[in-house]
């Protein structure tokens, strides 16, 4: 073959494919710059719900391994009211038993429950009666009765005096924090009351001793304004205080299912705005088992929907 025949070979790409493979880039560029943020605030929420899932597991766990009553403090953020981006283990001190060697003619709780019409050993709302009030009892802090298997949560309201005939001991009726909750059977007898000499206060948790504070991811919080059956605040810490019994139960909620709303605090104008708060999850904890469990929020039907349904089933399924 001749010189003038020869095929000459091309050294690289013309100006035009160059231009073509440029606007490609940018343009799968651009997809991603919109579709990669939305799935790593899906992810932050996923994983900050994961997290505030396991301590809770965590504190439980250390509940039933000790015996003794633990628990996680959600501590609200100082610059809010409403929201947590940090938790830490809390241990509750050692049960202050007024009557310790359980003494017939020491301190006494008297649980009451109004049954008439009903009959004995009836489900009732209780009223707790003690024949010695310790002076620094506080709101938040609870009554364990251990012959009935019950935790009773106790309001912020100061225990009124309830005046005895003569000669008898004084009685203080104990404020709940709510009866409902409280609600159960009770071996009382025909007279509608159930009187011990075993019983003991328990009192506000202490962080545990060189714990570290545990940190949600960045943005994502516990919303608790919109979460459901958070135990009273504890003033004192600023804090929502989730507590474990040695069997495991949720010792100081006022519901069956404690649920709490987990969101990135950046997006959308608050909890209720579905349409732009982006990925939102519920961590459900069933109070009597300590069961827990992460479901999304509900938006159906769109006009009118129960955010907390999905959470609900979890409980229903679970045989809350």
């Amino acid at each position: 073959m001749t010189a003038a025949f020869r095929v000459r070979r091309r050294a690289g790409f013309t100006l035009i494919e160059m231009l073509v493979v440029v606007a490609l880039m940018l343009m799968l560029l651009g997809l991603a710059a919109a579709v990669v943020p939305g799935i790593l605030d899906a992810d932050r929420t996923n994983e900050g719900s994961a997290r505030l899932m396991g301590w809770l597991q965590i504190a439980r766990q250390r509940a039933i391994r000790d015996q003794a009553p633990r628990g996680l403090r959600l501590l609200v953020d100082p610059t809010t009211t409403n929201q947590v981006r940090e938790v830490q283990y809390v241990e509750v001190p050692p049960m202050d038993l007024p009557n310790p060697d359980q003494l017939p003619a020491g301190a006494y709780l008297q649980v009451e429950v109004n049954l008439s019409p009903m009959p004995a050993a009836t489900y009732g709302q209780p009223t707790l009666k003690v024949s010695n009030l310790p002076s620094n009892l506080q709101g938040g802090e609870s009554v364990y009765v251990p012959e009935l298997g019950l935790t009773f949560p106790l309001s912020n309201a100061n225990p009124p005096y309830n005046p005895m005939p003569s000669g008898m001991p004084p009685l203080y009726t104990l404020t709940l924090l709510n009866p409902n909750a409280s609600a159960t059977k009770f071996p009382l007898g025909a007279a509608g009351r159930y009187k011990t000499v075993r019983f003991g206060y328990v009192r506000q948790p202490q962080p545990l001793l060189g714990e570290p504070t545990l940190q949600l991811p960045t943005n994502i919080v516990v919303q608790t304004d919109a979460s459901q059956g958070l135990p009273a605040i504890n003033a004192t810490a600023n804090a929502y205080d989730v507590l474990f019994d040695p069997s495991g139960k949720v010792m100081n909620s006022s519901q069956g299912l404690l649920m709490l709303w987990v969101r990135d605090a950046t997006k959308g104008s608050g909890a209720t705005d579905v349409q732009n708060a982006g990925n939102q999850q519920i961590v459900a904890l069933r109070t009597r088992t300590g069961a827990t469990g992460v479901s999304p929020i509900n938006t159906d039907p769109p006009a009118m929907p129960d955010y907390y349904k999905l959470a609900k089933q979890f409980a229903s399924v679970a045989g809350e």
